[in-house]
């Protein structure tokens, strides 16, 4: 076992504490993690992705191909869907546009469902949730 996710999006929309969150929870499990930063835009808005690695053996470096695409933005899919695996899925919130997008989608309702939490703020814990269902895993 061996995957590699991509959480990206603008400066200030919760990527660093997201991936940061997602190593913790994978350790807790037992996973073996390594986490790739690209430099961070200092301003907001800027484009911004972190790359989350783990596996049941040692890691030693990362990998440039991801099998999940956390999209926040609908460039993060634009610039690093070129990077998917073959099996490889884009997870992002339903209103992004995801025509000429090549890949599997899960076009979720994210943000929707943050609202409904009363804190649009938690969309990003939300896909977060996501990721975990889709390798059956739990918070931890």
């Amino acid at each position: 076992m061996d995957y590699t996710i991509l959480i990206g999006g603008e400066a200030g929309q919760g990527i660093d504490t997201t991936a940061n969150l997602l190593a913790k929870i994978l350790k807790r499990h037992g996973f073996y993690v390594f986490s790739n930063s690209d430099y961070m835009s200092r301003i907001r808005g800027g484009h911004n992705f972190i790359q989350v690695r783990f596996s049941d053996k040692p890691l030693h470096s990362h990998i440039s191909k991801n099998d999940i695409i956390f999209a926040l933005n609908k460039e993060t899919i634009e610039i690093h869907s070129k990077n998917l695996t073959k099996t490889g899925v884009i997870i992002c919130d339903k209103d992004i546009p995801l025509e000429g997008i090549k890949g599997k989608a899960l076009a979720l309702p994210l943000l929707e469902t943050a609202k409904e939490l009363k804190n649009q703020k938690v969309f990003t814990t939300v896909g977060l949730g996501v990721i975990l269902k889709y390798f059956s895993l739990d918070f931890l």
